[in-house]
C-alpha cells in the first residue's frame, strides 16, 4: 500500500508501507515492533529502538530511546490529547529525532519540526500532510479538532441513535474505535458466556437479557490463558485448549457452528453471528480472506500464520466434501487452506472423535485431490475431548504430520 502527497509547490512524496515497513521515496524509515519501533537513520543505516509508552486507549503518549553512552532515556516526543484526540500545544512540545552524528560514527538526539513516525492517538497515523491533520483509521478519516469522522457511516441506517459522524459514540473516555466501522459489542449471556451481537450497543439495548461488557475485553481464562475478545466478534486465545472448549460449547450452546484457525502461538475463533448450523463460514463476509493458506487479518492487519482449522459439527458427523463457494469442509480445505488439515470435532456421545479433511489447491476443471481421515480411530489419544482438555495437543499433531505427502496420489 501506498500513500502520494503532491504539494503545489514542492516535490512529490510517496510513502511505502509493506507490512509494518514504512519507507519514504523508497528509503526505509522505520519497522514496527510490539513496543514501538525500530528508527533507521537516513545516511548510514544505523537501527536504534524507541519505545512508545501507551495509555489505556492506545494512545501513544511518550516515545523514548537510549543513546550510546546516556545515563538516562531520552524523550523524543511527548504528547498529550484533549478526550477527542486533538493535541495539547505550548508545553512539552519539543520534538527530537534520532539521527546520524556529523561524523557518521554515532546516533545523536537532533531537534526537529516533524518526527517521521506519526502514530499518536489510538495508535493510528496522523495524516498531517498539505495542513490536513486527519487520523487514517482504515475505513474512514477522522478529525481531532472537531471530533467527528469527515465520512459518513456506510451502516448508519443500523445506528440509527448515534449521528453517522460521531466518533467512539460521543463518549472516547471510554471506547475506542478500531476501525472507522459500525460499533458492535460484547455481553455476557444469562449463562455468564460472553457473546458478540452486532446490535448491541449499550445495556438498554440487551434489556434484562444479559450484561453489556463494551466494544472489546480481555479476560484470564480458567486455564491461566488469556482470550482476547475483538471488536469484530473474533477472540483470540492464547492457549488452544480454550480455544477448541469455546468452539464446542458455543456451537452447541447456540446451534451456530464456529470455526477457529489454527497459528503458530495462538488460536483465533472466528465471529459466529452470521453463521448457521450447517455453516461455520471462514469470515470473507467480515473482511477475512486467506492468502497462500494464511488468513489475512482484518483488526491486526497482518497476516495470520495458519497451521489448520478446526470446527464442531452439531449433527455428529464427519467432515464434509461439499465445495460450493469455498463453503463446506471440502471448499474450505481446498480453496483457503490447501494442504493444511481442516479438523472436526463430531459431536459424538461417549468419547467425542475428532476428524480432518486435507486437499491439494483448487484447480478450475479438476477434480479435488483430498483425503478424510478419522483421526481418533487412528490415533485414539487424539480426540475432540482431550484437546479441550489441554491433555493432547492438536497444534504439535498438526505439525509432525507432512500433509501434502499423504494426499491421494
Amino acid at each position: 500500500m501506498s500513500k502520494v502527497v503532491e504539494p503545489t509547490t514542492e516535490d512529490i512524496v510517496v510513502t511505502d508501507y509493506q507490512d509494518g515497513f514504512q519507507y519514504t521515496d523508497e528509503v526505509i524509515q522505520f519497522f514496527l515492533t510490539s513496543e514501538g519501533y525500530v528508527n533507521v537513520t537516513s545516511t548510514k543505516y544505523k537501527f536504534r529502538y524507541v519505545y512508545n509508552y501507551k495509555d489505556h486507549l492506545g494512545n501513544v503518549r511518550l516515545s523514548f530511546s537510549s543513546l550510546p553512552g546516556a545515563t538516562a532515556p531520552s524523550i523524543l516526543e511527548e504528547s498529550n490529547y484533549y478526550p477527542f484526540g486533538l493535541k495539547h500545544e505550548n508545553y512539552n512540545s519539543q520534538v527530537y529525532e534520532l539521527a546520524d552524528s556529523a561524523d557518521g560514527v554515532s546516533i545523536i538526539l537532533a531537534p526537529t519540526i516533524r518526527n517521521k513516525y506519526q502514530y499518536k492517538f489510538n495508535g493510528k497515523e496522523l495524516q498531517d500532510e498539505l495542513g490536513l491533520n486527519l487520523y487514517d483509521y482504515g475505513a474512514r478519516n477522522y478529525d481531532p479538532a472537531i471530533g467527528r469522522w469527515l465520512n459518513l457511516d456506510p451502516l448508519a441506517e443500523t445506528s440509527r441513535r448515534f449521528s453517522p459522524y460521531t466518533y467512539a459514540l460521543n463518549n472516547p473516555v471510554f471506547f475506542i474505535d478500531p476501525d472507522g466501522m459500525e460499533a458492535t459489542d460484547w455481553f455476557k449471556d444469562l449463562k455468564g458466556v460472553m457473546q458478540f451481537d452486532p446490535k448491541v450497543q449499550s445495556q438498554a439495548d440487551l434489556g434484562n437479557k444479559g450484561t453489556y461488557v463494551g466494544d472489546t475485553d480481555k479476560q484470564t481464562t480458567a486455564s491461566g490463558g488469556t482470550a482476547d475478545f475483538r471488536s469484530d466478534g473474533s477472540i483470540m486465545y492464547s492457549k488452544e485448549s480454550d480455544a477448541y472448549s469455546r468452539v464446542m460449547s458455543n456451537t452447541l450452546g447456540t446451534g451456530r457452528e464456529q470455526n477457529a484457525i489454527i497459528g503458530d502461538k495462538s488460536v483465533l475463533v472466528l465471529p459466529d453471528y452470521n453463521n448457521s448450523a450447517s455453516s461455520g463460514g471462514s469470515g470473507t463476509d467480515l473482511g477475512y480472506s486467506f492468502k497462500n493458506g494464511n488468513l489475512q487479518d482484518p483488526i491486526s492487519g497482518k497476516e495470520f500464520n495458519t497451521i489448520g482449522s478446526v470446527h464442531a459439527h452439531l449433527s455428529g458427523g464427519g467432515p464434509s466434501t461439499y465445495t460450493g463457494d469455498t463453503w463446506g469442509d471440502l471448499g474450505v480445505a481446498q480453496g483457503n487452506t490447501p494442504n493444511k488439515p481442516v479438523f472436526v470435532m463430531k459431536n459424538q456421545p461417549g468419547t467425542d472423535g475428532l476428524g480432518v479433511i486435507f486437499s491439494s489447491p483448487y484447480v478450475k476443471g479438476q477434480a479435488p485431490n483430498y483425503r478424510i481421515w478419522d483421526v481418533t480411530k487412528l490415533f485414539p489419544k487424539m480426540n475432540a475431548d482431550n484437546i479441550q482438555k489441554g491433555t493432547t495437543s492438536l497444534r504439535d499433531f498438526t505439525k509432525n504430520i507432512d500433509w501434502k505427502t499423504n494426499l491421494k496420489k
